[in-house]
């Protein structure tokens, strides 16, 4: 499934569900926050998520994050 998304949008990815917001993805990139959320957009379709909970639980299901407990 994460073949699917470009390198950008698994960066973007990755930011997001380690908790950084739409304006401090945007700063990090150097990119606007209008295209922020189109990447996320596209991220949650291709993942098939409707929202930030199912992109951190689909986040661990792929192997993206890992949980601390033992």
């Amino acid at each position: 499934m994460l073949e699917r998304l470009t390198c950008r949008e698994k960066e973007i990815l990755l930011l997001r569900v380690t908790g950084y917001t739409r304006p401090d993805i945007a700063e990090e990139l150097g990119v606007t926050v209008s295209t922020v959320k189109t990447h996320l957009e596209s991220i949650h379709r291709k993942l098939k998520v409707s929202n930030q909970v199912g992109l951190v639980n689909k986040a661990f299901e792929l192997g993206i994050m890992k949980s601390t407990e033992n």
